[in-house]
């Protein structure tokens, strides 16, 4: 890790000196430009000299697509032809430490365009803290374990870099938490605030509790409270190198500014989807032309907090989606334009209901689908939706033995669910047969905490993400394998994990701004970074590429982007 405190090195620093002695042995020779390059040129610093692992991107004037390469061990990065069409172009960079204003090159199509990019070491260190990824926060602030573990719902809204860089002493924190606790989590942003539907000027302003006093002091021992510069040194991760600068990365900008990708879904069609957690918005993205499609879901219940979570599609191309506070099933037909939806029975219970995942993939075996609402998971008949505000359905208890915060719901071949319990105290997988409705526990090896969202995969086996544990977890209900593997970076609270059937398990988070492909059989791991800053949730494998690609949303940016790695 780099200190960016100055020029000197903590910790894995030493892999920005090693970077620049490699590139130094590797100058004389390096990589041929591919012949079909539309762009390219070498990344260096004063520093190091050329720079191995600096995200290059490239955006056409007038365009809402951003393509972006990664600079190899030489400093050389390259765009491919069929990539960039001919016009003019902002090139930016990100790189650990280091800064770039950014520059505009035409690109003609008949010959490689060259530009070599200088970026400049950041010397200030507000500067350089505003770089930070939520999980490099995470690595640096002081504390234990458990003093951290409070952090983490921070990041359902915001980045850490606003509680470490606030000046509030320890009252007035607790104050801040006191409001906080009145938004609705985590459906908004710190400019785009939804209240719950108890919040008055009463409840904002109230006293704080115990908790949150204690909160607030842990708040202000590591932020600006006491002076203008934090008293540690920032820790960094070190830059990407080898496969995983091997890779081509494509954003696109959504039309809404506020706009927040909470999942991403790939019909049995091909057609890419999209939720949107802060509105009443989902919508379809053409990756050729960039052209986004959005629909307008239908309000079941006004003054409450708006926004979906869960998308899904059943094998016909149906739409389903949580529609959260809401407290409905919205249910879309793409062919007819119409829009149903199905409310719990427990719609009215206290609080801002919520309905947070569903599963409607193989309803075809019984014409059932899954969902998750407010007190436990329910079997809903698609038959009874004779219309709108429909209450079929059976209840499934999935917390026996005392477990709480069922979150995910993810049906298998034969429509029997796993139930995906998001917390640390959770020491098992639930697994209801959709006939006998009787649940199985699968006991988690080690490491207690539940998984947040997953996948099957063509085997009927599990995938999912322990977001508290950092770790990806497998469930094979046929031969009662439970496996975990363990990521090498730490903090990165991943949010979903998704077999390719074929080699990689796919993992991405909400900390860390990394895409993670891991090799199931030798257990290489392989870190994307991503071109900015990206609170990643649900994720979408596609292997319909050479290689298994990765779709993400970014639930604070506004966009949606595509991992292709160009080796395996």
């Amino acid at each position: 890790m780099r200190s960016i405190l100055g020029k000197g090195l903590v910790g894995l620093a030493g892999a920005a000196l090693l970077t620049a002695m490699t590139s130094a042995l590797f100058a004389s020779a390096p990589p041929a430009v591919p012949k079909a390059a539309a762009l390219t040129g070498k990344v260096s610093s004063t520093e190091e000299g050329l720079m191995e692992g600096v995200v290059v991107s490239a955006k056409k004037e007038g365009s809402t697509i951003t393509v972006s390469v990664v600079s190899n061990v030489a400093g050389q990065y390259s765009f491919p032809a069929d990539r960039l069409t001919p016009g003019k172009y902002t090139v930016t960079t990100r790189a650990t430490g280091y800064d770039m204003k950014s520059q505009t090159v035409e690109v003609t199509g008949q010959q490689p365009a060259a530009l070599d990019l200088k970026v400049s070491w950041i010397s200030d260190q507000k500067a350089a803290a505003a770089q930070m990824t939520s999980g490099e926060w995470f690595m640096t602030i002081p504390g234990t374990y458990a003093d951290k573990q409070q952090l983490t719902g921070c990041v359902d809204c915001h980045t850490l870099w606003r509680p470490a860089n606030v000046t509030y002493n320890a009252a007035d924190m607790a104050k801040v938490l006191v409001r906080m606790g009145g938004y609705y989590p985590p459906n908004s942003q710190p400019d785009k605030i939804q209240l719950l539907s108890t919040s008055n000027a009463d409840t904002l302003n109230r006293a704080p509790t115990p908790a949150q006093v204690s909160f607030g002091k842990y708040v202000a021992s590591f932020n600006l409270s006491t002076g203008p510069t934090h008293p540690y040194p920032l820790q960094r991760l070190p830059r990407p190198t080898g496969k995983a600068t091997e890779v081509i990365m494509t954003t696109y900008d959504l039309p809404r500014q506020h706009t927040e990708v909470h999942d991403v879904l790939l019909t049995p069609q091909g057609t890419l989807w999209y939720s949107d957690f802060g509105s009443q918005f989902i919508g379809t993205l053409d990756p050729k032309t960039g052209k986004a499609t959005e629909y307008e879901m239908p309000i079941g219940f006004e003054g409450r907090p708006v926004g979906a979570l869960d998308i899904r599609a059943d094998k016909a191309g149906k739409i389903y989606v949580a529609n959260m506070g809401q407290a409905q099933m919205t249910i879309f037909d793409p062919k007819t334009g119409k829009f149903d939806t199905w409310i719990p029975p427990d719609w009215n219970a206290p609080g801002d209901t919520r309905i947070t995942m569903l599963d409607p993939l193989h309803d075809d075996v019984d014409g059932k689908v899954w969902v998750k609402s407010a007190i436990g998971v329910f079997q809903v008949d698609l038959k009874t939706l004779s219309g709108t505000k429909a209450t079929a359905g059976t209840m499934i208890p999935t917390n026996p033995n005392g477990e709480t915060r069922g979150y995910g719901t993810v049906a298998d071949n034969k429509n029997n669910v796993f139930h995906l319990l998001n917390n640390l105290p959770a020491s098992t997988v639930p697994y209801t047969d959709a006939k006998t409705l009787q649940t199985t526990y699968f006991q988690i090896p080690s490491g207690n905490g539940g998984c947040r969202r997953g996948h099957v995969d063509a085997q009927n086996r599990l995938w999912c993400a322990q977001s508290q544990t950092n770790r990806i977890l497998m469930v094979d209900p046929q031969t009662k394998e439970v496996k975990q593997i363990g990521l090498k970076t730490p903090w990165q609270i991943p949010y979903d994990a998704q077999y390719d059937d074929k080699a990689y398990v796919w993992t991405a988070g909400m900390a860390q701004d990394l895409a993670v492909r891991v090799n199931v059989a030798t257990g290489e791991q392989t870190e994307y970074l991503l071109p900015a800053q990206t609170n990643i949730r649900k994720l979408q494998v596609d292997s319909t590429t050479p290689i298994s690609s990765l779709w993400v949303g970014d639930n604070f940016g506004g966009g949606i982007t595509h991992i292709e790695p160009l080796t395996p």
